[in-house]
């Protein structure tokens, strides 16, 4: 996300809040295709096991300017980052800067579909408004035929609103 975006996005948020106050206090949540935080993962499909041997796919599906992006969230008080892209669970809470508690949690959702041979998988977010909060469940089909989801993995927010 260029310098541009993210201006273009911060532009528009503060537009609402000036609109309507109480936007100034919901809990802001980013929603990007690409994952800001790299992770392997086994490379599953043709083209991945093809990359793999020449150093992996990051340098061909990387997030430009993903260090910008995760500063420019913990600025803006976004707490949550979602995101897909790679089809595989993933986690990560992130601190831009050294002795900074604020930080920003990436989420990657996994496969809905089951692309590339992966398990689908589907998470369920719960927000508590007032704590600023949240909560996700991952749910993946052991299966593999969608016919039962089972509930792989909890994250929580802990941190303490200041």
């Amino acid at each position: 996300m260029s310098l541009r975006q993210r201006l273009s996005r911060a532009e528009r948020h503060d537009d609402e809040i000036h609109r309507r106050k109480q936007v100034r206090n919901y809990f802001n949540i980013a929603l990007v295709h690409h994952h800001p935080v790299n992770y392997g993962s086994q490379p599953t499909a043709l083209y991945e096991r093809i990359l793999a041997r020449f150093g992996g796919d990051d340098q061909f599906i990387a997030f430009n300017e993903s260090e910008d992006f995760l500063k420019w969230c913990v600025g803006r008080q976004v707490g949550l980052v979602l995101h897909g892209h790679k089809h595989v669970p993933h986690l990560a809470t992130v601190q831009t800067t050294r002795g900074d508690d604020r930080g920003v949690t990436v989420v990657g959702c996994g496969s809905s579909v089951g692309a590339d041979g992966k398990p689908m998988c589907y998470d369920v977010v719960t927000i508590e408004p007032d704590m600023k909060r949240w909560s996700i469940s991952f749910y993946q089909d052991e299966r593999g035929d969608g016919s039962g989801f089972a509930l792989q993995n909890v994250a929580l927010d802990l941190r303490v609103l200041q």
